[in-house]
């Protein structure tokens, strides 16, 4: 028989903040294959940016980036109108 399949996750949109453009590239292609909306960050200052515009369901952030590092872009994210319920990781 054919195996089971699982349930697709719902789709969400995830903001990728990394400096290291590779990673956050990757990352970020990998989840749009996965079905989620996606928008890729390559600092604190672009992450804040794109998330005011974007609207995101979760984040991803770096936390050593350099400038703004990812507590302080965290830190900020939940100070935004709808921030309280932003999924930080």
């Amino acid at each position: 028989p054919a195996p089971a399949r699982a349930r697709p996750a719902a789709s969400r949109r995830v903001l990728v903040a990394d400096d290291n453009r590779g990673a956050a590239e990757g990352l970020g292609l990998l989840l749009r294959l996965g079905g989620h909306e996606t928008r890729v960050a390559h600092d604190g200052h672009a992450a804040l940016a794109a998330a005011a515009e974007f609207r995101p369901d979760v984040a991803l952030l770096d936390i050593g980036m350099p400038g703004l590092d990812g507590y302080e872009v965290a830190l900020r994210l939940r100070a935004m109108p709808g921030g309280e319920a932003l999924r930080l990781v």
